[in-house]
């Protein structure tokens, strides 16, 4: 799966570029679930939601979504 990115993704690209801009959370878990379970959930978060395992990526006539080579 790959799609172009629209208007608005492209300019939170290019304002990315330009000056650093992040992102940062922080979530802390008191008796969470060990790392491995979380893992596996993200594994099938990405799964279920193709767009999470995306990588943006410059071509010629733009920026695009595109799912990383394995």
């Amino acid at each position: 799966m790959e799609r172009k990115l629209g208007i608005m993704e492209q300019g939170i690209v290019y304002v990315g570029e330009l000056a650093s801009l992040f992102i940062v959370v922080v979530l802390r878990l008191v008796n969470g679930p060990p790392p491995e379970v979380l893992q596996r959930a993200l594994a099938m978060l990405q799964r279920r939601h193709p767009l999470l395992r995306m990588q943006i990526v410059h071509e010629k006539d733009g920026l695009w979504f595109r799912e990383p080579a394995e």
